[in-house]
């Protein structure tokens, strides 16, 4: 998945952030952590009398990249870093075209006060070249909340940014004892709090974003051959990049919630809490939920408005 940020580029494979891409001058410098280069054929290490190991980098890790074989093992050393959570919303991702940006960073950046301003995406990431950020119902350190997904929809006419948090059932988060707040909660209300005084910001933002996506895959497809062909890129993607006029803000974000099976949906215990996460009245936190089950093998999308 590749997100548009301000004045770079990241590529997340199941939420590790595999490539970071920075310009300078007019270069373009791909920044990843040592982390993702681990070679599988690496060997059996000796430990010296002083606790020194004896490690040939050169076996150890890829010194060079060498093109899809060396992809492969950064994802499979991503695969090894990688929770039940980021797995099966990276499933949900790659059956959603209409997504447009995955780990959207909240709260810690300048937003733009002109229609000119470029500097200011409400997308931009704060982590660390390679670091991939950390599921949380409070903001991070930097004072960021993260919201897993945006995707552009069709509502009454007019194209939507719409923002979704996918929780896996297990979560925690998704679950408190009566008369307290379950943390996904909170967390969804931040989230409402911060669209709607960042509105018109985040719409202009995003149609960069769009524009960006658009361009990239004008590029992809001058490099494709007719076995490579990829999907065509959504139409509302498209209609944003080709509009004038940036898309509006849903200020309702979605719960994505996956990875459950018809017992546990069913459970008399999780009902309540699926109830009072949705109710609108009472304890009720009413927010707007989308259960999915199994996400593996998913070809229908699963962030809908």
């Amino acid at each position: 998945m590749i997100a548009i940020r301000a004045e770079y580029l990241n590529v997340y494979y199941r939420g590790a952030s595999i490539f970071r891409v920075e310009r300078e001058g007019d270069r373009l410098i791909p920044i990843t952590h040592a982390k993702y280069l681990t070679r599988r054929k690496q060997g059996s290490v000796k430990m010296g009398a002083d606790g020194t190991f004896d490690i040939d980098p050169n076996t150890a890790l890829w010194r060079s990249y060498e093109g899809p074989p060396t992809l492969r093992e950064m994802i499979q050393a991503a695969d090894t870093l990688t929770g039940p959570e980021k797995i099966g919303l990276h499933s949900l991702l790659l059956a959603s075209s209409h997504v447009i940006d995955v780990e959207i960073a909240f709260g810690a950046i300048a937003l733009p006060t002109t229609e000119d301003s470029k500097d200011g995406l409400i997308a931009a990431a704060a982590e660390d070249a390679g670091e991939a950020p950390q599921a949380s119902s409070s903001p991070t350190a930097g004072g960021t909340d993260r919201i897993d997904v945006a995707t552009v929809e069709e509502q009454d006419g007019e194209v939507r940014i719409v923002f979704h948090e996918a929780k896996h059932f297990a979560n925690p988060e998704l679950r408190a004892s009566v008369g307290e707040t379950p943390r996904v909660a909170e967390q969804i209300d931040r989230y409402r709090r911060t669209l709607a005084h960042h509105a018109d910001a985040i719409g202009r933002s995003y149609r960069d974003v769009c524009q960006a996506l658009a361009r990239i895959d004008a590029m992809r497809r001058r490099v494709q051959t007719d076995t490579q062909a990829s999907a065509p890129l959504h139409p509302l993607i498209t209609r944003v990049a080709n509009s004038g006029t940036p898309p509006t803000v849903d200020p309702e974000p979605r719960l994505v919630i996956f990875g459950f099976d018809k017992d546990q949906r069913d459970g008399t215990i999780w009902q309540s809490h699926l109830k009072r996460l949705k109710d609108t009245s009472g304890e009720g936190f009413g927010l707007k939920v989308h259960a999915v089950g199994n996400t593996q093998g998913r070809r229908s999308p699963a962030f809908t408005a």
